[in-house]
């Protein structure tokens, strides 16, 4: 039997668990100190999960509704800029606190500079304030 769907409330306490921790839960490093260092934060923030919740969850399964959550707001948020765009309307612009405390927490995360990506001198230059001096 599968476990039921997350409540509102339930959601709501994911995030604010994973908010403490999102220094560490959304850093881009993938090395092994850093692997281990975010499943002993998710173990964490499981256990404090289940002790607030009815509903006991695995890590793995905090870990999915967490990253289904990102996903679902980043679409809510292109779709209103896109109907915005375009003309087709105006969009739900009703949105709760939960998706705008994920979009601002996304918002945050950095992409890891490669130099051997194409627009390496274009980031390179605009966070040193030096972009109209190329």
């Amino acid at each position: 039997m599968s476990k039921s769907n997350f409540s509102v409330q339930e959601m709501e306490l994911l995030f604010n668990l994973v908010e403490k921790y999102k220094q560490i839960i959304n850093c881009k490093i993938t090395n092994a100190v850093f692997n281990k260092k975010k499943k002993e934060v998710w173990n964490s923030l499981t256990t404090d999960f289940n002790a607030a919740s009815l509903c006991k969850r695995s890590r793995q399964h905090l870990q999915n509704k967490f990253k289904n959550m990102k996903k679902e707001s980043k679409k809510r948020s292109s779709d209103k800029v896109e109907m915005l765009k375009t003309g087709e309307g105006t969009p739900n612009l009703l949105s709760t606190s939960l998706d705008e405390g994920l979009a601002a927490m996304c918002a945050l995360i950095e992409p890891l500079l490669c130099r051997f990506d194409c627009d390496h001198e274009y980031e390179t230059a605009v966070s040193s304030g030096t972009q109209g001096k190329m």
